[in-house]
């Protein structure tokens, strides 16, 4: 008669447990495929969706603008879906990086995808290099949208010129760039950190 095993691998009691504690492994996922397995998701239009509310989020940022965003792209739309809203801006600082993930699942969900950026204004002369963090992190911010795609090649442009011979993250543009560009694009104010504001 077998000895009776109360141990779930297969090694004997006066043996340290096996690997296979449940079993053969049929599946390993890593954090990465996981989080791909969530972009990749299934997406719903919302059952409950009532009239459209007459809102619509213009400076929504996604975890691509670090320190301003949090959320994916996808996120924010399922999130924008949820409340009814019938448009979304997602809006990075200086740069279109969720962009293509933003617009694909605003498309499955029914929300208008609104894609801008969000750039820095060098609004006064640059000081020596050793003070460059704190001038640019000061700099006030100015929103772009795109309106079709000159808007689009145009903000691309701009951000692009923007960041050309400078170490990342001290990208910073001038009003003179944003006027040379603005065909297809609408300029907001921004926030707190916008001229306006300041």
């Amino acid at each position: 008669m077998p000895e009776k095993r109360n141990r779930p691998s297969d090694n004997t009691s006066d043996q340290p447990p096996g690997r296979n504690l449940a079993g053969p492994i049929t599946t390993i996922v890593a954090a990465g495929a996981r989080k791909e397995r969530l972009r990749q998701r299934d997406w719903k239009p919302v059952a409950s969706v009532r009239a459209p509310r007459p809102y619509a989020e213009l400076r929504g940022a996604s975890a691509f603008s670090f320190l301003d965003g949090a959320s994916l792209p996808e996120d924010l739309v399922v999130e924008a879906a949820n409340r009814g809203l019938p448009a979304m801006a997602l809006v990075d600082t200086n740069g279109v990086y969720g962009a293509p993930r933003f617009y694909k699942a605003a498309k499955a969900v029914g929300v208008k995808a609104l894609v801008g950026a969000e750039v820095r204004l060098e609004d006064r002369p640059p000081p020596a290099k050793k003070d460059i963090e704190e001038y640019v992190r000061k700099l006030p911010r100015v929103t772009l949208l795109v309106e079709n795609r000159a808007g689009y090649r145009n903000l691309c442009r701009l951000l692009t010129a923007g960041a050309l011979g400078k170490p990342k993250g001290e990208q910073r543009v001038r009003w003179e760039d944003v006027a040379a560009r603005a065909d297809g694009l609408h300029c907001l104010t921004g926030g707190e950190e916008g001229s306006v504001a300041r």
